[in-house]
């Protein structure tokens, strides 16, 4: 029991360590430098970051959580003179990506191995099944080469539903509205989640306990935001509440019209698709609603197919706002050994390496770990030449199967995107197929 112990510990110290390797040596996209510059305006009393010239297309939890954050460095910095030395800014922030994603993990772990017997052995289970979440190449992707936040949002909503899912007393309710409430804070989309989360509380609880739950998940993003409100209200009401993404065809039906047609017609499509969108998700989720308030669905499979199908419904997603999927399809794999998720899990890791690691983003200029240098001053590795076959390669895909005009960065994510989306909509399919009613065998 102590050998289990003391390897599960090693092999999580092991990730953890070589997560700041990969933190140190390589700067992150275009994203990390922004949050570098949420850290910089921070030390400015009355800074207002919906202001400033970057987009900050979010309510304040990851404004304020950098600054906190900001301050600690700054705090270490004074009181340690070899700190700055050796702990730059840059992987300093990186580190509160991993506090979230190690949180995540952690959360995992404790309620996958629940009913296992307590003490040594059960703290080995936790370790283990805490790194091998984030052994997931798609998790550290994310964190340690581009650099971004979504491991906060996924944290907090998917522990919402499952505390809600695993807990049966009105505490629980209160505690689950409050983390989606922090989930909406760190992002907005989260939001649509919380109409499955206050139905099974009405169903349960009462509808004065959902009405309470519903202030509980309304406080955090409102209260934060509001002060950013009273002093700017269009900038609010454009960057975080009317902001819909990039709207150039990168995902789904943009994507393909953007494969096969051209940019400006992908453009509408998306705008289309957009106007679309929401009416839908809100019919689906009420749909939702009513197959938990019959008891055809629990809380926990509420949550993973609006999730799911928020993701495969949607007019554009980047790369990163995929981490947000990871601990649902974890779970059900590590809970059920359902096989769509498996293979999204699968899919979506090596797509991203690829992206990340291998395949350039640009041909002129081809290298490996292209997309972690759109911050270079935060990079220790200077950049390693792509080999020849694989720009040839590249080359000859384009020539056979990239349309005239289509520029090959576009052309090479959608090609890594399609499947993952056909993916996405078969999981969906998958947890349909289990809500059917089953046919009761004829009595003779």
């Amino acid at each position: 029991m102590k050998s289990a112990l003391i390897i599960s510990a090693g092999l999580l110290l092991g990730i953890g360590l070589a997560r700041l390797g990969l933190g140190a040596l390589l700067g992150g996209t275009e994203d990390h430098r922004r949050y570098l510059y949420l850290w910089g305006i921070s030390r400015f009393e009355g800074a207002n970051p919906y202001q400033g010239p970057l987009i900050m297309a979010w309510a304040p939890f990851w404004w304020l959580a950098v600054s906190g954050w900001a301050s600690l460095w700054h705090g270490l910095d004074t009181l340690l003179p070899w700190w700055s030395a050796w702990v730059s800014q840059p992987l300093f922030l990186k580190c509160l990506y991993y506090l979230f994603e190690i949180a995540l993990a952690g959360f995992l772990g404790v309620y996958l191995t629940r009913g296992a017997r307590s003490g040594g052995g059960r703290l080995a289970a936790v370790l283990t099944v805490a790194s091998r979440f984030l052994m997931i190449p798609a998790a550290w992707v994310i964190t340690a080469l581009h650099g971004n936040f979504d491991p906060a949002p996924a944290l907090f909503a998917f522990a919402a539903f499952l505390i809600l899912e695993q807990h049966g007393s009105v505490s629980a309710g209160h505690i689950a509205a409050f983390l989606l409430g922090m989930a909406v804070m760190a992002r907005t989309f989260p939001a649509i989640l919380a109409f499955p989360l206050l139905t099974a509380i009405w169903r349960r609880h009462g509808w004065r306990q959902c009405m309470l739950c519903a202030l509980f998940v309304a406080a955090p993003a409102f209260v934060s935001l509001l002060p950013y409100y009273l002093r700017s209200p269009e900038d609010v009401r454009l960057r975080v509440l009317g902001y819909r993404g990039i709207l150039r065809g990168w995902w789904g039906p943009g994507g393909l019209a953007r494969l096969c047609v051209s940019d400006g017609f992908a453009t509408q499509v998306v705008k289309t698709h957009l106007q679309v969108f929401i009416p839908f998700m809100g019919l689906a989720a009420l749909a939702v609603c009513g197959l938990i308030w019959k008891r055809r669905m629990d809380v926990l499979q509420g949550g993973l197919v609006i999730s799911v199908l928020l993701f495969s419904a949607a007019p554009t997603v980047s790369n990163q706002n995929f981490y947000f999927l990871l601990p649902w399809a974890f779970w059900y794999v590590a809970r059920y050994g359902r096989t769509v998720p498996r293979v999204f899990l699968w899919y979506l890791s090596l797509s991203l390496l690829l992206q990340y690691v291998v395949i350039p983003k640009d041909l002129e200029h081809p290298v490996w770990f292209h997309w972690t240098y759109d911050f270079p001053e935060a990079s220790r590795l200077p950049p390693v030449p792509s080999p020849g076959w694989l720009v040839a390669c590249l080359k000859t895909l384009c020539a056979a199967f990239k349309r005239d005009g289509l520029d090959y960065f576009p052309f090479i994510q959608n090609v890594f995107r399609l499947p993952l989306w056909v993916i996405l909509w078969v999981w969906l399919w998958s947890e349909a197929r289990r809500l059917a009613p089953r046919e009761r065998p004829m009595r003779i």
